[in-house]
């Protein structure tokens, strides 16, 4: 499968603490692409809520996509009711994209079928890591 993502609610705690290991480890070679800044302008995200949503920032889900590792990471916003998402490539820093999302969002239209609650997220790490 070219594309398979996992819940944090799947994680187990060794995947979880994979996944914070490697962030922590690129923490600082964090890239941030163009693309990124651009919606970072237009959501009015600064690279500091960037960059402390990458270190304090709670995990949403793993995604194994074009070969990649990435999570996305959600924290809360200063005085507002929007929280600032990221999502990076774990295994070399590069922040993907960014974006707010109300922090009272139910997520009513999350498609459970992009999920696999059995994808093992160490060995996918380590495969890709090679």
């Amino acid at each position: 499968m070219e594309e398979e993502r996992k819940l944090l609610r799947d994680l187990s705690l060794m995947e979880i603490l994979t996944i914070r290991q490697c962030l922590h480890r690129v923490l600082n070679r964090i890239n941030i692409e163009e693309h990124t800044v651009i919606r970072g302008k237009q959501k009015y995200i600064s690279d500091k809520e960037i960059l402390d949503c990458i270190r304090y920032g709670y995990i949403v889900e793993f995604h194994l996509i074009k070969g990649q590792c990435r999570v996305l990471l959600r924290h809360k916003r200063k005085h507002t009711a929007d929280d600032v998402c990221v999502v990076v490539n774990i295994l070399n820093g590069k922040v993907i994209t960014a974006y707010t999302n109300n922090r009272n969002d139910k997520h009513s239209t999350l498609k459970e079928e992009f999920y696999n609650p059995d994808l093992d997220v160490i060995d996918t790490i380590l495969t890709i890591k090679k």
